[in-house]
């Protein structure tokens, strides 16, 4: 199977992202569900998007129980993910199938969170997080294109 190359551009500046975030998090002594506020929203990085929704208490309290669902699921794959790196870094092939797959696995667990609080959003908050996820399109594209601009495409 030939995947384009945008693809896997596009895949990597994802992972890379994601990688750097929980790298950042991990240096500052955070874990998923630690810390100030619920941990899970910054380790699958919704947090920006929420706090921009101006929730009711309600709805505050509807999606801290969608992420006390997954809470446990999150740690877990986080934790993995960590020692997946850990071993890309120490140059361990079997390192780089499991980091991934692990990568995969959250992106998945955060698609699923997402539905489920979009699910208690009002049309306005609807609007204001699509909104936010355009400008966040819209910045991973600009960095594509960068990238290949310096690949010469």
């Amino acid at each position: 199977m030939r995947i384009p190359k945008l693809g896997i551009i596009a895949a990597l500046t994802l992972s890379l992202a994601f990688a750097t975030t929980l790298s950042a998090n991990a240096q500052q002594g955070r874990r998923a569900g630690m810390g100030p506020g619920n941990g899970i929203a910054d380790v699958i990085g919704i947090r920006g998007y929420i706090q921009a929704l101006r929730l009711t208490q309600a709805q505050r309290d509807q999606i801290r129980a969608i992420m006390q669902d997954y809470k446990a699921q999150i740690i877990q794959s986080r934790e993995a993910l960590l020692q997946a790196r850990m071993a890309l870094l120490k140059e361990d092939p079997k390192g780089a199938v499991d980091f991934g797959s692990l990568q995969t696995k959250l992106m998945e667990m955060r698609l699923q969170i997402l539905s489920q609080i979009k699910s208690k959003l009002t049309s306005d908050q609807l609007a204001i997080l699509q909104e936010r996820q355009q400008k966040r399109i819209d910045a991973l594209q600009k960095r594509l294109d960068r990238l290949q601009n310096q690949a010469g495409h």
